[in-house]
């Protein structure tokens, strides 16, 4: 008799994973009057794209919005939005949390939690953004290596997330 093998469509619940990527600047423009923000935002975004800049983590908010740049180009990114006339300030030493858990979103209160982890942890959580499997969070560097260690204590724990 043969041992007989099961099959599981279904991934595990809870948090499977967590990493971090270093190295990133983010670009805070703001003071866009409402009535402008669509033509203002169009315009910013063709002053980066002439300035040879790749944009990540595109973040609109009431009076402008935000993004990621490789720490190198957060000079170039302020500079160019700037002479622009625009009011932009780049935040250097940041970086990207991916918490992957299958489902993320169908998990009740499951990004709630992270995100009191990773503040917990002593950061502060410039930037959030979700895809179906996982919640990336945008931190100070030099507290991402705490935040990622509380997070891992919940790798493989449902009941515990």
């Amino acid at each position: 008799m043969s041992a007989q093998h099961q099959t599981t469509f279904e991934t595990q619940r809870g948090i499977s994973s967590v990493e971090v990527s270093r190295g990133h600047s983010l670009v805070i423009v703001t003071g866009i009057p409402e009535a402008e923000a669509d033509e203002k935002r169009l315009f910013a975004l063709r002053r980066l794209a002439l300035a040879g800049l790749s944009i990540d983590f595109l973040k609109l908010s009431l009076d402008g919005f935000s993004f990621l740049v490789p720490e190198e180009d957060g000079a170039k990114a302020e500079e160019a939005l700037c002479q622009a006339g625009l009011t932009a300030k780049a935040v250097k030493n940041r970086a990207i949390i991916t918490v992957k858990a299958p489902n993320i979103r169908d998990e009740s209160g499951l990004v709630a939690r992270v995100a009191e982890l990773v503040v917990r942890s002593g950061a502060s959580i410039d930037s959030v953004g979700d895809m179906h499997s996982s919640v990336l969070l945008v931190v100070d560097a030099s507290v991402a290596d705490n935040a990622v260690k509380s997070l891992e204590t919940l790798i493989g724990k449902v009941d515990a997330v």
